[in-house]
């Protein structure tokens, strides 16, 4: 038996308004400069 406690969340991209989308803009902006901070160290 394979038990997972992950969970499918639906329906983020149906929430609009303007505090989720400027924190979604955020999070999406600063994922971005870890991965590029990441990327420039390892070179």
């Amino acid at each position: 038996m394979n038990k997972s406690n992950v969970l499918e969340f639906q329906g983020r991209d149906i929430i609009s308004d303007p505090l989720t989308e400027l924190l979604r803009a955020s999070a999406e902006q600063l994922i971005y400069q870890a991965v590029e901070g990441v990327s420039y160290r390892n070179c």
